[in-house]
């Protein structure tokens, strides 16, 4: 998606009264190990039937794949703390795009809003950090929607996109805005 070395446009950036509320999870909490959640997150899915399943992070993903569990994109940037992950792309369906940390670019939102859209990419692979996506793609997202996003050593976080949920989406991303933007 990216072309050249020029930089990326900055939309959002990660700031001090975001940090406070971004310790707490967007969504709901599921403690415990792979074993644990995966469970609990097939449970949801098989009775929900959402639109359309979501996963930001490498070890999620990861772990949906292990447990058998569907998604319709998935949002990873090939690490983990730990270090690399294993690689989990769908390379014939996916873009790449760069995305700093505690940074949103224009570059990573446009690709969010074209795979949410429903083109045939399964996978959006960044180069940078991928950890603040699950902001945009919560306001992006279509109501009945879950989006999965790891919270490291403690669990899972599920949202469950509603109107609610898009509204405390765009409530953070308007105290991260870098510029104006229109309505879009």
């Amino acid at each position: 998606m990216h072309s050249g070395l020029d930089e990326p446009k900055v939309l959002f950036r990660v700031n001090d009264e975001v940090l406070v509320r971004l310790k707490h999870p967007f969504g709901q909490l599921v403690l415990g190990s792979p074993e644990k959640t995966m469970p609990i997150l097939a449970k949801t899915i098989f009775e929900e039937k959402p639109k359309k399943v979501i996963a930001v992070g490498d070890i999620v993903a990861i772990n949906m794949r292990k447990a058998g569990l569907p998604n319709d994109l998935v949002i990873v940037d090939g690490k983990t703390m730990r270090g690399r992950t294993a690689d989990c792309v769908d390379r014939a369906h996916s873009l790449t795009v760069r995305n700093p940390s505690g940074e949103i670019t224009q570059e990573a939102l446009d690709a969010l809003k074209s795979a949410v859209r429903g083109n045939r990419v399964r996978t959006v692979y960044v180069q940078g950090e991928e950890d603040l996506l699950a902001l945009p793609l919560a306001t992006l997202a279509p109501i009945g929607s879950l989006i999965v996003y790891g919270q490291p050593l403690v669990g899972l976080v599920i949202i469950r996109i509603t109107s609610s949920a898009k509204h405390e989406a765009r409530r953070i991303l308007s105290k991260m805005s870098v510029q104006h933007l229109g309505k879009g």
